[in-house]
């Protein structure tokens, strides 16, 4: 198990601030001069303030852990993307998006002279497949910038957790936003599926609507839709003629 802390991988990589990360064995270690401390104190009854300077001289370890490398200052980020898959015309512009990315950031001096290296695996879209591409990079990365799908993330947060790995899901599961259910490990983004369906049912009601259908993907993704557009459509006075949820297959 990784022993590196998911904040300090946050300051390190999204903050874009050069920072180090505590690892156990197998990380590298490097040193550098602590910094001199000052201190003025004054004198007692009136008497001269004195100065006293410490430190400088010491040295400060720098402990790295996976996905780090202190000789040539490059830093390792997963990308667990369906390139292939269902998913892949919307995947590959987003994966290609993060490459451009980076190679700006390293063109223009990297973060703090740190250059980023993406890990970039394909997916398909398939929880088997991205177990196996987890397992594959899990001890090459600090994090995983990208990964694609709910029913997949979903499946590998096991070893997301056992890993203590920060990751950005290519979905909008509300599960990322439960604390207990993730242990603050998916950086969430956006408005999720749930609320999402729950938001649209409020608007077909204010179009003047009565009834709604429900046909959704099966698994994590499409469930998490439906659950909202139930919710909602309660809420706002909608009849369900049909509920179809799992009835579209990928």
């Amino acid at each position: 198990m990784r022993t590196k802390r998911s904040w300090l991988v946050l300051v390190f990589v999204l903050a874009l601030v050069a920072a180090a990360c505590g690892g156990g064995g197998g990380g590298e270690t490097t040193t550098t001069k602590a910094p001199e401390a000052t201190t003025t104190t004054a004198g007692s009854g009136g008497g001269e303030a004195t100065t006293t300077t410490a430190g400088g001289g010491g040295e400060m370890e720098m402990k790295t852990d996976f996905g780090v490398d202190v000789e040539s200052k490059t830093i390792k980020l997963g990308v667990l993307a369906d390139l292939t898959g269902i998913f892949s015309p919307l995947t590959t512009d987003i994966t290609d998006a993060q490459k451009v990315y980076w190679d700006n950031v390293n063109a223009n001096g990297g973060i703090d002279g740190w250059k980023v290296e993406l890990v970039i695996e394909d997916t398909n879209y398939n929880v088997e497949q991205h177990l196996e591409k987890y397992e594959k990079i899990r001890n090459e990365v600090l994090a995983i910038a990208q990964s694609t799908g709910s029913p997949t993330n979903v499946a590998t947060l096991p070893k997301y957790k056992e890993d203590n790995m920060l990751f950005i899901p290519l979905s909008w599961y509300s599960g990322w936003a439960i604390p207990e259910f993730d242990n603050r490990l998916a950086l969430e983004q956006n408005t999720n599926y749930c609320i999402e369906a729950i938001n649209l049912m409020s608007f077909i009601k204010e179009q003047g609507g009565s009834k709604v259908a429900i046909a959704t993907f099966p698994g994590d993704y499409g469930g998490d839709g439906a659950a909202g557009a139930r919710i909602g459509a309660e809420a706002v006075g909608l009849e369900i003629v049909y509920d179809g949820e799992g009835a579209v297959l990928p």
